[in-house]
C-alpha cells in the first residue's frame, strides 16, 4: 500500500543536458545515390542535399569537413568493401 508524505515528491525531477558534438575533430561527409540513372536525373536535388547538409555541419560548429562523393550511383545493397568511399573515414 502506498503512503503520501507531505513534502516528498513521488517523481524525480527531469533535467535534459544535450550531448555534446565533438565539433573539434573532422566529419565525414558521406554522399551516395542508388543509380547513375537517379545521378544524372536529380542532379540538381543532390546538389541541393549536399549543400544542405553542408550548410548544417557547420550550423553545429565543425570546420573540417571532410566529402566523399566516390559511391555516387552505387546501390545501398552493396557490401562496404566493395564501396570506394564508404570505408575511407575507417582509415583516417
Amino acid at each position: 500500500m502506498r503512503r503520501v508524505i507531505e513534502g516528498k515528491r513521488l517523481v524525480q525531477e527531469f533535467s535534459f543536458q544535450p550531448e555534446k558534438l565533438p565539433i573539434g575533430r573532422p566529419i565525414v561527409q558521406y554522399q551516395r545515390v542508388s543509380t547513375d540513372g537517379q545521378v544524372k536525373a536529380s542532379l540538381e536535388s543532390l546538389i541541393m542535399q549536399d549543400q544542405k547538409l553542408k550548410e548544417r555541419l557547420i550550423k553545429y560548429g565543425w570546420k573540417d569537413i571532410i566529402p566523399i562523393d566516390t559511391d555516387l550511383g552505387m546501390s545501398g545493397q552493396k557490401r562496404r568493401d566493395e564501396r570506394k568511399g564508404f570505408p575511407l573515414p575507417y582509415e583516417r
